[in-house]
This record gives structure tokens, C-alpha cells and sequence, in this order.
């Protein structure tokens, strides 16, 4: 149906954007803004905020408007979306349900973030991480 290979990794996010076309025109077009954002992958904070302000913008709200619906205020959101603070994982899924998108996108995106901040001036980092792989493919098969 959609061209790509049954294992191709963007095929199930293209297959939810035809299923949320099908139910909610208006939702289809704010999620494919958020398909088509999330298959560049961020390497920055500044990015996962630039993500949030295209979501915002393309839902037409104003920093305020969101920031109470977020439950912060104003200037916080605006840090966040400049990429100078990192949101917390309560306000990424609030944010998520608000622009009517998949949390585990935001949560991907943030948590991998976080990882890289403290991983990046390490030179065993990659080593580091392919235990840190094992020990949770180990722990999600008990």
C-alpha cells in the first residue's frame, strides 16, 4: 500500500497517518506536519523545541495558550521551544495529547536527549551503550 518494505522503520507511522486521514481530516494534516518533522532525527535539544513550535504553529495557538494548557507559564514554553530548557516527561505528554500526537515520538526524541547530554563527552559511550541495550533486552524478555 504505501511502497516501503514490510520492515522499512517508517512504515508503521505512514500506515497510523492513512488510518488518522481516513477518521479526521483535520488530525491527518497536523499529524503528517509531525511525520514528516519526526523522520529528521534530532541531535539537539534545540530541535525537540523547534519540533514543539511547529506543532504549536500548525495548530495555530498562540506560546500562551499552550503554555496553560501545559500547566507552565509563558516564558518556560519559549525557553523550551528555543532549545535553553528541556521539558519534563509529564509536560511532553500533555503536549503529545494537546497536538493529538503518538506521547512515544515526543518520549524517543527526549529520552534520547537525555542519554546523549551525559554520554557525549565519554569515549567509551558507545560501549556503554550496547551494554546498557543488553541489559534491557534481558530485562524485557523476564
Amino acid at each position: 500500500m504505501t511502497g516501503l518494505a514490510a520492515d522499512h522503520p517508517y512504515k508503521r507511522r505512514l500506515q497510523l497517518a492513512l488510518n488518522i486521514r481516513k477518521k479526521n481530516p483535520y488530525h491527518f494534516h497536523t499529524f503528517l506536519k509531525f511525520v514528516k518533522i519526526s523522520l529528521v532525527k534530532p541531535r539537539t535539544l534545540k530541535e525537540l523545541g523547534e519540533i514543539l513550535r511547529q506543532l504549536r504553529e500548525g495548530k495555530g495557538l498562540l506560546l500562551r495558550q499552550v503554555a496553560a494548557d501545559l500547566e507552565m507559564d509563558t516564558a518556560l514554553l519559549s525557553k523550551i521551544e528555543r532549545g535553553d530548557r528541556s521539558p519534563k516527561k509529564e509536560q511532553l505528554l500533555r503536549a503529545a495529547a494537546l497536538f493529538g500526537i503518538p506521547s512515544r515520538e515526543l518520549l524517543v526524541i527526549w529520552l534520547a536527549e537525555k542519554v546523549n547530554q551525559l554520554l557525549e563527552d565519554e569515549p567509551f559511550a558507545l560501549e556503554a551503550l550496547d551494554k546498557c541495550r543488553n541489559k534491557l533486552r534481558q530485562g524485557n524478555i523476564k
